[in-house]
């Protein structure tokens, strides 16, 4: 069994927060200061953390891989039951709730389609999104499920699937560019207006995150180890320092898409080496942050649009506003976070997964002691 290791969740529940307030900002703007826009107007830098550290993960629970037909496949199980299942009850709820008709269905069948099958509707020009899904988050999904693909194929080449990894990335996001239109861009809103729309998503620079978090991965897997406690304290520093100095735009030349990934990176990349040398005790609530983080990814943009509503029709609209709603909002997140990762994503999905990945006897006895999924 893998075991998990604390600060990667402490960072994954920090990024689903960082991208939550990101979308929660103005509530905390005045006429005289935009303390919103100062304190989180970065807050996206949360989405590529998260790749990385997908990355990364990959990497980490797939160390002891055999290769077999068995193997991939319960991995790609895993890992779509993660990801799928939730985010297809958060569509649905989405679109019943806030569409407020079926209608949405006869209409836009398309859109429900292509959003179930993790393509983007190819509406607008500008990447990495090229047009918002209906639950607009779900962009980046689409990219987190081409992700567990490829690397879910690598599988089959056992030691070799890092260079196929390497080569199928490079090839994507530097090649097929170079080749077929002339030019190379490292700028997420790239588009190479490609006639078959699907290259868009295939070549966008974003794609490089995830290479990086495996070649994170990699490097903790290996006998790599920093001795000095001094200068692992001293990485940490300066990794954090440069991550604040970023986030903050403190310099106009603290900007740009290999600066910005490499801030992430080696805070990541110090994070790691200081936990794997000494270790980092994190407190047993921001691990659960880091254990629900998927749900409150994918509830937050719901509670947004939706508490507003909820507020009128308990007549109580107008009573809450800057940063006393700002504070409402947030409780209300993370409760309904809590809910759907204890209900659904520990219960349900946890079980279909162990369920799905079994033999036969395992899924008799499984069904049968459904308490073994706590152990």
């Amino acid at each position: 069994m893998n075991r998990r290791i604390d600060i990667i969740q402490l960072l994954r529940g920090i990024a689903a927060l960082l991208v939550c307030f990101f979308h929660m900002k103005a509530l905390l703007n005045t006429s005289a200061m935009r303390y919103g826009t100062m304190l989180f107007g970065s807050g996206s830098i949360g989405v590529q953390i998260f790749f990385i550290i997908s990355g990364f993960i990959m990497v980490y629970t797939t160390r002891k891989s055999d290769g077999t037909p068995h193997y991939v496949k319960n991995f790609l199980i895993k890992r779509l039951i993660r990801v799928v299942p939730l985010y297809y009850i958060m569509v649905l709820f989405w679109l019943v709730v806030y569409e407020r008709s079926l209608s949405f269905f006869v209409e836009e069948p398309l859109t429900i389609l292509k959003t179930f099958c993790f393509i983007p509707l190819f509406n607008s020009p500008l990447g990495p999104a090229y047009g918002m899904p209906p639950l607009k988050v779900g962009w980046s999904l689409n990219y987190e499920v081409l992700f567990y693909i490829i690397f879910g194929l690598s599988l089959f080449l056992k030691r070799y699937r890092w260079t196929m990894l390497l080569v199928v990335f490079t090839t994507l996001v530097v090649f097929i560019p170079l080749i077929f239109k002339g030019y190379v861009n490292f700028i997420p809103s790239v588009n190479y207006d490609f006639k078959l729309s699907y290259f868009l998503l295939l070549t966008n620079p974003i794609l490089i995150f995830f290479i990086v978090g495996v070649l994170l991965g990699l490097i903790y897997n290996s006998s790599f180890i920093i001795k000095s406690k001094v200068l692992q304290i001293v990485l940490v520093l300066i990794s954090l320092v440069y991550f604040f100095l970023l986030y903050f735009r403190v310099s106009l030349f603290l900007n740009g898409f290999f600066i910005s990934m490499f801030s992430s990176t080696f805070l990541v990349f110090s994070l790691l080496l200081f936990n794997k040398g000494i270790g980092i005790r994190v407190p047993s609530f921001l691990v659960y942050l880091g254990d629900m983080s998927y749900s409150l990814y994918l509830v937050h943009p719901i509670v947004i649009i939706g508490l507003p509503s909820l507020l009128v029709f308990l007549k109580m609209g107008g009573v809450f506003n800057g940063k006393y709603y700002f504070l409402i909002c947030t409780a209300c997140i993370l409760l309904l976070s809590v809910i759907s990762y204890e209900l659904i994503e520990k219960r349900l999905l946890k079980r279909a997964a162990i369920y799905l990945t079994s033999s036969d006897q395992k899924k008799i006895e499984v069904s049968l002691q459904p308490e073994l999924i706590e152990k």
